[in-house]
């Protein structure tokens, strides 16, 4: 339950400015859940539009990347604005920030109350490792993607690559949750099994709207269930997690 002061924020939100972002990092679902969102009749979603080497919107982008890095945060105005014409029906505008985009605008955006947070995390970190390796070797970061390079059956885990991501990962998640709670904002935390699941719902009511049967995503899962279809030295990684205690994160 939110406490008073959170509900009132939360009316406020929903009679005045209505923007939310996704706060994430790589291979969580977030391409499904903003492909879902944007379906939505009352949502746009747009995608990473911070990414280093391109403006990834939903649909071509008018504006180059020297626009947007002269004053990102103004960039960010034009692109509601653009979108606003776009969709004038759709009165609910988000986009989704990984961790390690603008740092700039993540300073900003995560004081500024008027924008509603959406966390989504995967709680299996090795999958979430084990899937961006994957993604790297064939460069096909989603189901809808064009296949650059043969997709490996299995990748090598480096172990102390993974050691350093996971606590990396870790960082990034605790200090945005506690620079959200130290500020009271009202925030969501949605898991990749969230996404996976098509438990859109959450979303929808976090973001004060009714949920709808368009709200899914037409993006599928790319690569298999169990570890040991994907991770070439699967018997050392599972005695690394076993000696860690992380053996949740070894799925058979």
């Amino acid at each position: 339950m939110p406490s008073p002061f959170q509900f009132l924020r939360r009316l406020k939100w929903r009679i005045s400015s209505r923007k939310f972002v996704i706060l994430t990092s790589a291979r969580t679902g977030s391409n499904a859940l903003v492909n879902a969102m944007t379906r939505h009749p009352k949502i746009h979603c747009d995608y990473e539009l911070f990414h280093e080497l391109e403006i990834y919107a939903d649909g071509p982008c008018p504006f180059s990347l020297e626009e947007r890095d002269k004053d990102q945060w103004q960039f960010l105005d034009t692109v509601m604005g653009w979108s606003k014409q776009r969709y004038p029906k759709k009165k609910i505008y988000g986009f989704k920030l990984f961790f390690d985009h603008s740092q700039a605008v993540y300073d900003q955006i995560i004081e500024d109350i008027s924008w509603r947070k959406i966390i989504l995390r995967r709680s299996n970190i090795l999958d979430q490792f084990t899937s961006e390796q994957l993604a790297f070797a064939s460069n096909r970061w989603h189901s809808d993607a064009g296949q650059n390079k043969p997709t490996p059956s299995k990748v090598d885990i480096d172990l102390d690559e993974f050691d350093r991501y996971r606590q990396y990962i870790a960082r990034r998640y605790q200090r945005a949750e506690d620079s959200l709670i130290a500020s009271g904002q009202d925030y969501l935390m949605l898991d990749y099994e969230d996404v996976a699941a098509g438990h859109f719902d959450k979303a929808c009511r976090f973001l004060c709207v009714s949920a709808s049967k368009q709200v899914k995503t037409h993006l599928k899962k790319q690569n298999p269930l169990k570890s040991a279809d994907k991770i070439a030295n699967a018997a050392e990684v599972r005695q690394w997690l076993q000696d860690k205690n992380l053996s949740q994160w070894w799925v058979d």
